[in-house]
């Protein structure tokens, strides 16, 4: 599918430095710092201003955006949703996919 844009997870184990990452970090225009502990962080905010997201908390938002859409569409409250990962995710992305869900309440 011409268009098509690639989605990539990060975890604690990965090299926030790896060419795949850089490439992602240029074509969304996103900054990607690492802590002491290995764990990728999203830098956002205008260059005075700036902030370290969780890739947990990017989740969160999104699940919050998608809540909000479905509600608007079904003219509903969405109270329950069902999630479900790829089957090649680690215990640590499945963890950090159901902490996102708990962030979105």
């Amino acid at each position: 599918m011409s268009g098509e844009r690639k989605m990539y997870c990060l975890s604690n184990k990965e090299n926030v430095t790896t060419l795949e990452v850089r490439m992602t970090m240029l074509c969304l225009g996103v900054q990607i710092k690492g802590d002491e502990r290995g764990r990728a962080w999203y830098v956002i905010g205008p260059p005075n201003n700036r902030s370290l997201v969780s890739p947990e908390q990017v989740g969160a938002h999104v699940l919050h955006r998608l809540q909000r859409l479905a509600a608007a569409n079904l003219s509903v409250p969405v109270t329950k949703a069902v999630m479900s990962v790829p089957a090649e995710f680690t215990e640590e992305q499945r963890n950090a996919t159901r902490a996102a869900a708990s962030l979105t309440g």
